[in-house]
């Protein structure tokens, strides 16, 4: 993985969220602005697109059927370290795990 910053042109996004109208809407948007755009509906079929593609961001909901988003972030990151993350979630009382803030996620990461 690259550790410059990404460009739109060349920023290849990864939106991971198990609802298909955010997901699709988000990547619409992003692809609308010129970033390069990828999509998963878990975090298990995030980390098998990580495997086949170089990614310089994911966009993360926390609540994903299987491992849930702090779970994926722990293991991308162990495994791809120049990939950032973005949180997402929907939820008002979202608290990041410790084992997230000791990668540094912190609150400006959360959508």
């Amino acid at each position: 993985m690259t550790t410059q910053a990404c460009t739109r042109q060349t920023c290849r996004v990864l939106i991971i969220d198990d609802h298909d109208s955010l997901r699709r809407n988000l990547s619409a948007l992003l692809e609308d602005e010129n970033f390069v755009v990828f999509e998963a509906e878990s975090g298990e079929q995030a980390l098998t697109l990580l495997e086949q593609q170089e990614l310089d961001v994911a966009i993360v909901d926390m609540r994903l059927p299987g491992i849930s988003g702090a779970e994926f972030i722990e293991q991308a990151a162990a495994r791809y370290p120049a990939l950032r993350f973005i949180v997402h979630t929907g939820s008002v009382d979202f608290v990041l795990s410790e084992n997230n803030r000791a990668l540094g996620i912190s609150e400006t990461d959360v959508l």
